[in-house]
């Protein structure tokens, strides 16, 4: 299973990935990891993130949360599942 969990700041994303993670024993990935080297600290090409979303995108599961971004809607095609998170503000 592919899901992509999407949604404003501080919606739940990385929470329910995690816990989607733990449950059903799929990895999950952060899009600002895939955007962004923390290791180099640097800002990943578009051709490096779309090598990373393939190299990803090999395994038959896999869960990736973040804010939509224009630049990576191919992980909207690529996904079984979308979840769209968009609690009120208050919340």
């Amino acid at each position: 299973m592919k899901i992509f969990i999407i949604g404003n700041v501080a919606s739940g994303k990385s929470t329910l990935a995690k816990k989607l993670s733990k449950q059903t024993n799929i990895t999950h990935y952060e899009i600002d990891l895939i955007v962004h080297d923390d290791t180099l600290h640097l800002h990943r090409s578009l051709n490096q993130q779309f090598a990373l979303i393939k190299t990803i995108n090999q395994n038959n599961d896999w869960i990736i949360e973040g804010t939509l971004r224009n630049d990576l809607d191919v992980l909207l095609e690529l996904a079984d599942k979308i979840i769209f998170l968009d609690p009120p503000y208050h919340i």
